[in-house]
């Protein structure tokens, strides 16, 4: 299934203009970043409040929820950059086990995005060492994402 999936992008319009110049090459690579910046940077932002460093005057749910809008925003950006850089080399991201990392680890730390909602609730209703893991733990899986995408880029 995969291999079909990969021959299709490699054959695919976008792929033949993604591999066009490297002037587009690069435009989405640069937006890429930005977008994963964006979501590392409201990640962190997150995190510090979960763990109780940053806005430890405001309510969680508010704070998660406005830097989460960042996050979602960001990671949109990512994934779509991100899969109009593949397209060239669908075949050799597939096979590769550092991309499949990448994906685990981006699945894995959306999941636990979703999560965060939950825990600010129970922090806002007086639980605080939930939402103070939970910050760990999306902040760890956030980083994995990032520095196995650079292994990916390294590496290949």
């Amino acid at each position: 299934m995969l291999t079909g999936l990969a021959r299709t992008l490699e054959q695919s319009s976008l792929a033949s203009w993604v591999n066009s110049s490297a002037l587009v090459l690069g435009l989405l690579s640069g937006v890429h970043l930005i977008g994963f910046a964006m979501v590392v940077g409201a990640a962190l932002v997150s995190a510090l409040h979960m763990v109780g460093l940053a806005f430890a005057d405001r309510p969680s749910r508010e704070v998660t929820r406005v830097v989460g809008s960042g996050l979602w925003l960001g990671l949109l950006v990512s994934l779509t950059t991100g899969a109009m850089l593949v397209s060239p080399r669908a075949q050799s991201a597939f096979d590769n086990w550092i991309f499949a990392m990448k994906m685990i680890f981006l699945a894995a730390a959306a999941l636990a995005q979703l999560a965060v909602g939950r825990f600010a609730a129970k922090a806002d209703a007086g639980s605080l060492l939930p939402l103070r893991t939970w910050g760990v733990v999306t902040t760890t899986l956030w980083l994995a994402v990032g520095l196995s995408g650079a292994a990916f880029i390294l590496l290949e």
